[in-house]
């Protein structure tokens, strides 16, 4: 959501690493002391229908958090 704090990773590669990106980011979130205000989201910033090396496909995840 704009305006809040958010933990971002930036996938650059296949949308099937997503789990992996998910499980890292959430794993930061709470070693560090934050805790979830929203669900997380995306933004697919290259188009999957004109990108088609899946390598070259990015994608930035979004976790909306506060400190506990």
């Amino acid at each position: 959501m704009p305006g809040d704090l958010c933990a971002k990773s930036v996938l650059r590669g296949s949308y099937s690493e997503l789990i992996s990106v998910y499980a890292k980011l959430r794993e930061w979130v709470e070693n560090e002391g934050y805790k979830l205000t929203n669900p997380p989201y995306e933004v697919y910033v290259t188009d999957p229908h004109q990108v088609t090396i899946p390598k070259d496909l990015v994608t930035e995840v979004y976790f909306p958090v506060k400190k506990k």
